[in-house]
């Protein structure tokens, strides 16, 4: 408008037409900034000059004021044309590591995948509660390769354990490979009641999903290389030669993960008691930790216990004598130790690319969206992918 760029955002109050007020400022149903033009080119009015829709429960607002008025914006992203598939899967619990989902990717594609928890009427309404939800976040990691039965991963993505309905991220996966999506999760370490949650992918280009029974080791890797990417290194008082820790604040709590990269078995004792309303991974919320050489290992995850009013979480870790780690905790479960080193990332597999389903090209244009954008690209780009038909309907006055 005017000869610069006009970013605005139609928003619905779901109060619908029952909506007791609407946004009165700029772009508002009254505002004298609106042309009959600039009506019809958004879908305000027909070409009758019929409103479209009810005026007081859909409205206009300029970008600005969103930021301004708004301390925050859900958006569903709606991928027309987009591949989707659903799998429901078991959590980690004190049962098990639980279940994920294979993906394997036959070209370069953009992909949005959200985890839905179970929501379970009977449990909840015998609290009188209106969700009873857990910590829940996920890894998506690339397969490597296996060694010494293990599978090994590179990590493609991590998203932080929250206790909200879904946690969800876009990405970009590369053709040629398999990728495995983890869920993360402490607050059932302790329990044997499991839940079950709904992965939900959807891509650009067709994709195969399965269903598959995870490893401790693969939640391990999950969290692991998460932390040491997302989180921040954390000195440790004592420490001996090549330990070194990293911390992961999340918005479910916290994971605390260790790595010794010397030639010696050394311990750390780790302290996460003074955490408030919490639970945590191991039995205990203190332990003394051996850390076998070359390795890597979840030292203590930290989750807010469903019903705590008031939560916080605390850890401390000091390094101990190397004869101490003779009689500290061996790591199993969620805390085994892992190797430092992986295999290199290897060339696509061509039988992979070889089964690949005709491509889409009208869609490839989404795949150059990542999952590094800032919160405010993110909005954008996802204003944007909602209004794909519009696009080309750019006003210039």
């Amino acid at each position: 408008m005017g000869g610069r760029l006009l970013r605005m955002m139609k928003v619905r109050n779901p109060w619908g037409e029952r909506a007791p007020r609407t946004w009165k400022g700029p772009w508002g149903k009254d505002s004298d900034k609106w042309t009959p033009e600039l009506k019809y080119r958004l879908g305000v009015v027909n070409s009758s000059n019929v409103e479209m829709e009810d005026p007081m429960s859909v409205f206009w607002m300029d970008y600005n004021d969103v930021k301004e008025y708004f301390g925050a914006v859900e958006i569903c992203r709606v991928h027309e044309g987009w591949c989707e598939s659903r799998t429901q899967v078991w959590l980690p619990s004190g049962v098990g590591p639980g279940q994920g989902v294979d993906v394997t990717v036959f070209r370069r594609t953009a992909v949005d995948i959200c985890i839905w928890q179970e929501k379970h009427i009977a449990r909840e309404a015998a609290l009188h509660a209106k969700a009873t939800n857990i910590d829940v976040g996920f890894a998506v990691l690339r397969k490597l390769g296996k060694s010494d039965g293990k599978t090994q991963y590179e990590l493609t993505e991590i998203v932080k354990r929250g206790r909200t309905d879904d946690v969800s991220s876009e990405m970009i996966l590369e053709g040629g490979y398999v990728y495995r999506i983890v869920p993360t999760s402490y607050g059932l370490s302790q329990e044997f009641t499991p839940r079950r949650a709904v992965v939900a992918v959807h891509s650009v280009q067709a994709v195969e999903t399965e269903r598959v029974s995870l490893d401790w080791s693969d939640t391990a890797a999950a969290v692991i290389l998460g932390t040491r990417k997302r989180g921040k290194k954390r000195p440790i008082q004592q420490a001996a030669q090549g330990v070194s820790c990293w911390l992961l604040q999340e918005d479910a709590g916290m994971s605390f993960v260790a790595e010794n990269a010397s030639d010696s078995l050394t311990a750390v004792q780790v302290d996460a008691s003074d955490s408030i309303g919490c639970v945590a991974s191991r039995e205990s919320f203190d332990a003394v930790v051996a850390l076998p050489p070359k390795s890597r290992q979840v030292l203590m995850g930290v989750a807010y216990a469903r019903g705590a009013i008031r939560c916080g979480t605390a850890i401390q870790a000091v390094g101990l004598p190397g004869d101490a780690a003779n009689f500290a905790l061996r790591g199993e479960g969620l805390h085994m130790d892992l190797p430092i080193s992986a295999p290199p990332v290897p060339p696509p597999d061509q039988a992979i690319l070889d089964r690949a389903p005709a491509e889409k090209p009208e869609l490839q244009r989404n795949i150059t969206r990542g999952s590094s954008m800032s919160n405010e690209d993110m909005l954008q780009a996802a204003m944007e992918l909602s209004m794909q038909k519009a696009e080309d309907k750019t006003i210039k006055t």
